[in-house]
């Protein structure tokens, strides 16, 4: 049955409010993934971005080629051209509730960098004379941030929207936060590290 007007499809919104709580349960969801593998992987279209993406990102782009195969195949109900493919724009990666998610990530990810910028500058003026504690703290430090950060940039990526213009947003690599930690500690206040 046709979608009056070329409107939302209810699989559509369905399948945005089951994305959007999926993002929010991630890191559950990771585990669950990591414990029970991830036939994905397997699968030759989606094989060549495992080593970058994570289980669950890779998970959410086969459904969402799924939503868009499905939809394309209820398009074919409008006889209407323009209506056509007015349905198809309105359906099209569930453009309403992926765009306030991307909206989300941008501020997220504009508040990390604000205020790790903040904390190095300060951190990098303070100074822990026992070095091997330094280092300790440190490497406490980069066990915590560096593999919350990499899956936050890792899901940033996956979004549409975001992963065409990532550089524009994603101020800092992964080398780039171990170094600013590495200035750390030491009262040189000289924590400068950035992403070229």
């Amino acid at each position: 049955m046709a979608v009056p007007g070329g409107g939302l499809h209810p699989i559509t919104r369905y399948m945005m409010n089951y994305l959007c709580a999926a993002c929010q349960s991630r890191q559950a969801l990771e585990q669950v993934f990591e414990n029970c593998g991830h036939p994905l992987k397997e699968h030759s279209k989606l094989d060549n971005k495992a080593p970058s993406s994570s289980c669950l990102s890779l998970q959410m782009g086969w459904i969402m080629k799924l939503l868009e195969s499905n939809l394309k195949a209820k398009s074919k109900i409008y006889k209407d051209p323009a209506l056509f493919y007015v349905f198809l724009m309105n359906n099209s990666s569930g453009s309403v509730p992926l765009n306030r998610l991307a909206k989300s990530m941008k501020e997220k990810l504009k508040s990390f960098n604000a205020l790790f910028e903040e904390i190095c500058r300060e951190q990098a003026s303070w100074f822990v004379f026992d070095e091997q504690l330094r280092e300790e703290i440190r490497i406490s430090l980069e066990k915590i941030l560096l593999p919350a950060y990499g899956n936050f940039v890792g899901r940033f990526q996956s979004i549409p929207e975001l992963g065409k213009h990532a550089d524009k947003y994603i101020k800092y690599g992964t080398e780039d936060i171990q170094a600013r930690l590495n200035d750390l500690f030491q009262g040189s206040g000289r924590s400068t590290g950035k992403r070229k």
